[in-house]
């Protein structure tokens, strides 16, 4: 991981459409710089990965997240997990204002998912050096107090991390995700949580029926009309598996709510994705943000594989050479 400060941007939409539109000239937008994460005492702020964040009350809060804030992990670095929590004021005239970063998680963690709810913003999951958390907690805003509130929300069924979460109506949707820290354990997890039901002796996180095919993490979801209803989309992820071979997947899933069943989205796409971002955008488009194709990861494995091979054979050269080739790679990793 790069040094590298966490900005916010606004995206502002300079040519709407309607309806699905094969020519790409036919929208366009401008990005625009709008603030980033503060000073942490005297040294600048290396910005973290994995953070949970969200909008309430006209609030944008940034939480938790890890990064390499001494060394390059390539250079011996170590990553670090935090608990910090950052809250800015948003307005259009005046762009964005920091309120507190001063306030703390119970705990350091990273790589959960997070969602922006009615009253708060729902976090859930993620892990540390160590451990892979099932908790949930709503990060809410207390006004008259100017602070972040707390409040713990129902377990999953299993810790999870690295998965993806949507809103649709009253129900969060979580997605995909591992069980370990390092993303090996995947399964085909899917749960569901009925904010009608806070308060009821009901309220908790059910099993939904998983997707079908490998488990996958760092996939990316969304809400989006399939023509008929409101439906859960699924998109690429990867899959590392405990021999460290991974898998990049391309293709598209949906999720029918009321039909409860999973079915690949037809025709079959090809758009390898992972760990972005993306939102509904007008009646049946979705718009996504950032992410990785995977072509870096492979990269990077089939160095590190290079090097193993000839660290196995104890060919002194090739050790030489690929070691190389690896710190060039790292070196040059945007």
């Amino acid at each position: 991981m790069m040094k590298l400060n966490l900005y916010f941007f606004i995206l502002a939409f300079l040519c709407a459409f309607s309806g699905y539109c094969g020519d790409e000239s036919a929208i366009s937008f401008r990005v625009t710089g709008f603030g980033k994460l503060p000073s942490v005492g005297p040294e600048r702020n290396t910005g973290v990965a994995g953070a949970f964040s969200g909008i309430v009350d006209n609030k944008l809060i940034v939480a938790g997240g890890a990064n390499f804030p001494d060394k390059k992990p390539w250079e011996g670095g170590r990553k670090v997990f935090h608990d910090r929590i950052y809250v800015w004021q948003l307005s259009d005239s005046t762009g964005i204002q920091l309120i507190t970063g001063s306030q703390q998680l119970p705990f350091e963690i990273a790589y959960g998912a997070s969602v922006s709810v009615p009253g708060g913003i729902l976090c859930i999951g993620g892990n540390d050096h160590e451990t892979c958390y099932a908790k949930t907690f709503l990060l809410k805003w207390d006004d008259p107090k100017k602070e972040v509130q707390y409040e713990p929300f129902p377990d999953l069924p299993e810790p999870l991390t690295y998965a993806s979460a949507v809103l649709s109506g009253n129900t969060v949707y979580v997605v995909g995700g591992s069980s370990s820290p390092d993303g090996t354990d995947t399964g085909n997890y899917f749960y569901r949580l009925d904010l009608a039901r806070q308060g009821t002796p009901g309220f908790g996180w059910e099993v939904a029926p998983p997707y079908p095919g490998p488990g996958r993490i760092h996939a990316v979801s969304a809400v989006q009309s399939n023509g008929t209803r409101t439906c859960i989309y699924l998109f690429s992820g990867r899959n590392v598996s405990q021999k460290n071979e991974l898998t990049v997947f391309t293709d598209g899933l949906i999720y029918d709510p009321v039909l409860k069943k999973w079915d690949p989205i037809n025709p079959i796409v090809s758009f390898p994705v992972m760990a972005g971002t993306a939102l509904q955008y007008g009646s049946n488009s979705i718009l996504f943000f950032g992410g990785a194709p995977g072509n870096l990861l492979s990269q990077e494995q089939q160095l590190k594989e290079e090097l193993s091979k000839a660290i196995r054979s104890r060919d002194t050269l090739a050790i030489s050479t690929s070691k190389d080739a690896l710190l060039k790679y790292n070196n040059s990793h945007p």
